[in-house]
């Protein structure tokens, strides 16, 4: 049998966001703005998803760009707990 609150930890630990099946999106942070920009930013990833998506096949970013969105993410403060 799982351990639901630990696996829970665990999760929470390796993500600072998740989307919950006909709850919406559930975001945590050291303050309540860091988790409202944290809600913020899995919204607008997943529009652009959807745009992405509807626009034709998907591809993935170079490496370099990943990279950028990353670091600036880090800057952002938007990092996981399992990140910093």
């Amino acid at each position: 049998m799982v351990n639901e609150p630990a696996a829970l930890g665990a999760a929470a630990r390796r993500a600072s966001a998740c989307l919950v099946q006909g709850n919406g999106v559930f975001a945590w942070g050291t303050s309540v703005e860091q988790a409202y920009l944290r809600v913020e930013l899995v919204e607008h990833l997943a529009q652009i998803y959807l745009l992405a998506k509807t626009a034709g096949t998907l591809r993935n970013l170079p490496l370099d760009a990943v990279a950028l969105l990353m670091d600036k993410r880090k800057k952002a403060g938007l990092l996981s707990p399992e990140e910093m």
